[in-house]
C-alpha cells in the first residue's frame, strides 16, 4: 500500500504526466509527423541533412513513441487494471510490440547518421535502447505466467518490471523537457541558427543524455524498495519443519 501523503499527492502526479504526454505528443506530430521531411529543413538541419536509413529510423521512432506516450497513463490507473483488465493487457501488448521500432528506428538513426552531441550522446542512447528493449522483454516474461497463476509474487514481479519500463519510457519525453530548461537556464538567449557553432548546445545534450534516465530509474528502484510486500508470515508447521530435519539428521543439530 502506498503511504497516506503518496497516495494523496497521486492524482496530482498522474495529471501532471498526463498533461506533459499530450503535449510533447502534440509537438511531435504536428511539427515532425504531420509535415514532409523536406519541410524540416528550417527548424531541424541535422534531421534534414539524414542519409534516407536514418530518416525513417527516427520516423518510426516518433510514431512508436507517440504511441507509447499516450498509452503509458492507462498502464499507470489502479482503476483500469482492477475494473477492465482486458484493455490494460492489450495497451501493454501495444506498448511491447511499439519498442521494438521505438529502439529499432533509433538504432537505425545512431548508426546511420549520429546523434547531435556526437559519441558520448549516442553511447548514452544506444544504452538506453537497450535497456528499453531489456525492461520489455522482462515486463513480457514476467506477464505469461499470470494467464494462469495470479499469485502475489508473480503479480509483484510483473509490478516491478512493469513500473521500469515506464520509467524508462517516459524517460525520452524527460529528456526534451530537460533539454529545454538546460536552454532556458544555461543558454537564455540561444536561438537555432543553422550555420552556428553548437559547441555549448552539444555540451547540454551530452549532460543531460546521462541524467535523463539514470535518475528517474534510481528513484523507481528506492520507490520499489519502499513499497515491496512484506514477505508471507510462516505457519507454524512449516516453522517446525527445520527443526525436524536438524533433529533427524545425526550431527546437524550440533552445528
Amino acid at each position: 500500500m502506498l503511504p497516506s501523503a503518496s497516495a494523496a499527492a497521486w492524482p496530482l502526479f498522474f495529471l501532471l504526466t498526463l498533461s506533459c504526454i499530450l503535449l510533447f505528443s502534440s509537438y511531435i506530430v504536428v511539427h515532425f509527423l504531420s509535415r514532409d521531411a523536406s519541410s524540416w529543413e528550417n527548424e531541424v538541419t541535422f534531421f534534414y541533412l539524414a542519409p534516407p536509413a536514418a530518416r525513417a529510423g527516427i520516423h518510426a521512432h516518433w510514431v512508436a513513441g507517440t504511441v507509447i506516450m499516450l498509452l503509458i497513463p492507462l498502464q499507470l490507473l489502479r482503476s483500469v487494471r482492477r475494473s477492465v483488465p482486458c484493455l490494460h493487457r492489450a495497451s501493454g501488448r501495444v506498448i511491447l510490440l511499439s519498442s521494438l521500432p521505438l529502439c529499432g528506428g533509433g538504432f537505425a538513426y545512431i548508426f546511420s547518421r549520429g546523434t547531435t552531441g556526437g559519441p558520448s550522446m549516442s553511447a548514452s542512447f544506444t544504452l538506453y535502447g537497450g535497456l528499453v528493449l531489456f525492461a520489455a522483454f522482462k515486463t513480457f516474461r514476467s506477464a505469461v505466467p499470470l494467464r494462469s497463476d495470479k499469485s502475489d509474487s508473480l503479480v509483484e514481479s510483473h509490478r516491478r518490471w512493469a513500473s521500469r519500463l515506464a520509467t524508462l519510457l517516459l524517460g525520452s519525453g524527460l529528456f526534451r523537457l530537460m533539454v529545454a530548461l538546460g536552454l532556458l537556464v544555461v543558454l537564455p538567449d540561444y536561438v537555432y541558427d543553422r550555420d552556428e557553432d553548437l559547441g555549448a548546445v552539444k555540451k547540454l545534450l551530452n549532460v543531460v543524455a546521462w541524467l535523463y534516465y539514470p535518475l528517474p530509474l534510481a528513484a523507481t528502484e528506492l520507490y520499489l524498495r519502499r513499497t515491496k510486500p512484506a514477505p508471507a508470515p510462516v505457519t507454524r508447521r512449516e516453522s517446525r519443519v527445520p527443526i525436524l530435519l536438524r533433529s533427524s539428521i545425526p550431527g546437524l543439530d550440533s552445528l
